[in-house]
């Protein structure tokens, strides 16, 4: 299967954006806004994107599962099935990485942790699923993190990362939404020898969601214009 590198506008970007019908109603996924209002050079070939994502998903089972919370095992096996079964042939990250990040940072030394959140909220039209959130103290401080397997992070990836942490933190509600100090990125790379990088953290929440709500109303703005 063949793809090509191109600049991916926003209006055909949009043909394809993804949504979720929740109350009757057409919720846009957080991702779909970004990537249309933020659009890069991309090697479309949909097999590979399925890949990536199965190994995205790979280390968000291996985390939960360190987290102590359950999984699904029939999600994780067509995670790897699709790995096995992949052209590119991508290696799952190893748990050990994923374990030796968690134990090494600070980061982690949390009271609770929330897994793979579901997030929807009509008013905004707009759902997705929030990697972690973690919160400790009485004073119920949290953050929103992320996991990323990016071989950089630039400053414009960052910024597209942070957006997307704060999209989830807008659909929070409002008190616990007032309770979000910040958002990490945790960065695996499996072509780093040790498997991750350093996390990086912001705390200019109300930066990063104004940033994104700006997208969101150009996305809206785009979706009226398509119909």
């Amino acid at each position: 299967m063949e793809g090509k590198s191109f600049k991916v506008e926003g209006s055909d970007l949009l043909k394809n954006a993804q949504f979720k019908m929740i109350n009757g109603k057409k919720l846009w996924r957080v991702t779909s806004v970004i990537n249309t209002i933020n659009p890069a050079t991309y090697t479309v070939i949909e097999d590979e994107l399925l890949q990536y994502g199965a190994r995205g998903t790979l280390i968000h089972l291996e985390a939960a599962l360190l987290l102590g919370k359950g999984i699904s095992l029939n999600e994780k096996r067509e995670a790897e099935k699709t790995l096995n079964d992949g052209s590119l042939k991508l290696q799952a990250i190893n748990p050990e990485v994923v374990k030796s990040f968690m134990a090494q940072f600070p980061e982690f030394k949390w009271d609770e942790a929330e897994v793979e959140v579901p997030l929807s909220d009509e008013g905004l039209q707009l759902c997705g699923t929030c990697d972690l959130i973690l919160s400790k103290g009485q004073e119920r401080h949290k953050v929103i993190a992320d996991w990323k397997t990016a071989s950089s992070y630039g400053k414009d990836k960052r910024e597209l990362y942070f957006k997307q942490m704060a999209a989830y933190s807008l659909m929070l509600p409002p008190l616990e939404r007032a309770e979000i100090k910040g958002f990490y990125i945790f960065p695996l790379n499996p072509k780093n020898a040790r498997g991750w990088g350093e996390p990086i953290f912001t705390n200019e929440v109300q930066k990063y969601q104004g940033l994104f709500l700006a997208d969101l109303d150009k996305f809206i703005k785009l979706t009226k214009q398509a119909c």
